[in-house]
């Protein structure tokens, strides 16, 4: 049952110590079992079957926990909702996660704040002090092995955005483009625009950046093709300790071979496929992934998701994804990147416009934020007339009239998530949302498989 939770990768450790070699299996182990955890999540879902939205909301105004990040929500033998925190829920799975990382621990003698990291995850995971086990991966310094594990991500709550899911993934730093896109970070920060009004949440002084060779993802994680992610997701963690963000290299390529080169060519007409070479794509793909993930470090409000409730994720993607252009932007012209590399960004920004929608056919409920927030990018490039629709295929009149687009998109949808009401975004979706745009391209989905 759980094999199909578990995505494994091969990746040359030939140069790690024995020490590392050992710990690294240890971490393997530990991210091979979250993926039992997560498969009775996804069986048994977060509240009870028929429970209202209505109901939920009036158990937690008398029990907060209902709505706690941590918490299943079940009916005692009375029939009334009550939490059961993660820890004593997944107890008897966890304790041999914890059992894994301690040994790993034990291992990693020669980087002391490493082995403390892990030390303090495998006492969140049987404590439920999730937060404190954050806290302590945030203030070490970047060190080549690295595991994410817990309940983390929360895009599958589609009632209340709130839940977490549990997921894990093990890598090691390819040094490199780590440092590339660390330097792309701060040109991005040395150029910050003004931030839109009052809510915005400043802590890019305590931001980490990092692309890793991923050995293994489990979980949450591994049922979907996240190819990056920033964490954690908590404003107050945020603002005091900072984030950290990730760029899964083994599943950037593979999406690029298994899906993103597959639909350029099938949705662009044929003459404007001729201007870029496969490797040329390859190149603005990866950039426009790094630049994303820079972006959602700017992109952060801090009563947002009180505000647009479960419209949050949709607007959040969007709009990171939108910014990524813009800055994009102006790495051009501080000549960071070329023209030819700019251009492919811009190709490759359309193509991720089709990211979850094989997702949404399979039924998988994360997926659901993804399309939609692509569904507004991709209608409004469209009515803008930033994107041409031919016989032959998608093309555009020239790169310049996409960008500016693509920027002004931006603008209105950050200006939503900074400042807007629930009412705001829906009436936006309302007139922008519309997934029928995806049916213009439907004889050409039907070509491309997704595994």
């Amino acid at each position: 049952m759980t094999k199909q939770f578990i995505k494994e990768f091969n990746v040359d450790t030939s140069y790690l110590t024995k020490e590392e070699l050992e710990a690294l299996k240890k971490l393997v182990e530990a991210a091979e079992l979250i993926a039992d955890v997560y498969a009775i999540q996804l069986r048994d879902g977060f509240y009870p079957k028929g429970a209202t939205r209505h109901e939920i909301e009036k158990a937690a105004a008398k029990n907060p926990a209902i709505l706690s990040p941590y918490t299943v929500v079940e009916r005692d033998k009375s029939g009334n909702l009550v939490a059961i925190p993660y820890h004593e829920k997944y107890k008897d799975l966890l304790i041999p996660v914890a059992k894994k990382l301690t040994e790993a621990a034990q291992i990693a003698t020669s980087h002391n704040d490493f082995r403390k990291a892990l030390l303090a995850q495998a006492k969140s995971l049987l404590e439920g002090n999730y937060d404190q086990a954050q806290i302590a991966w945030l203030k070490i310094n970047p060190y080549i092995l690295d595991i994410v594990i817990g309940p983390l991500e929360r895009v599958e709550d589609n009632m209340f955005f709130v839940k977490r899911s549990y997921q894990a993934w093990v890598g090691m730093m390819d040094k490199n483009i780590t440092d590339r896109i660390n330097g792309l970070k701060e040109i991005v920060f040395s150029a910050r625009r003004q931030v839109l009004p009052s809510e915005g949440v400043d802590f890019m002084d305590k931001t980490q950046l990092r692309a890793d060779e991923t050995i293994i993802m489990s979980g949450m994680i591994a049922n979907y093709n996240y190819t990056a992610t920033t964490l954690p997701n908590d404003i107050e963690i945020l603002e005091k300790y900072g984030s950290e963000g990730w760029v899964f290299l083994p599943l950037v390529r593979k999406n690029f071979e298994d899906c993103q080169y597959p639909l350029f060519n099938l949705i662009f007409a044929p003459f404007f496929k001729n201007s870029f070479s496969q490797g040329q794509l390859l190149r603005g793909y990866q950039l426009l992934i790094a630049i994303h993930e820079i972006a959602r470090i700017v992109v952060r409000y801090r009563f947002a998701t009180d505000r647009l409730k479960e419209l949050y994720p949709i607007f959040n993607e969007a709009a990171i994804e939108a910014l990524a252009i813009k800055m994009a932007g102006t790495m051009l012209l501080k000549d960071v990147i070329s023209q030819k590399e700019m251009e492919a960004v811009l190709v490759m920004f359309v193509t991720r416009m089709f990211d979850g929608y094989f997702e949404k056919m399979d039924q998988k409920s994360a997926s659901e934020p993804l399309v939609q927030s692509n569904a507004i990018m991709l209608n409004s490039l469209i009515s803008k007339g930033s994107l041409q629709l031919t016989k032959d295929g998608m093309s555009w009149p020239n790169f310049t009239k996409m960008y500016i687009a693509v920027a002004e998109l931006a603008d209105e949808l950050e200006k939503i998530l900074a400042e807007g009401t629930y009412k705001d975004a829906y009436n936006y979706m309302q007139k922008s949302s519309s997934l029928d745009v995806f049916q213009k391209f439907s004889k050409a989905l039907k070509n491309l498989q997704r595994d």
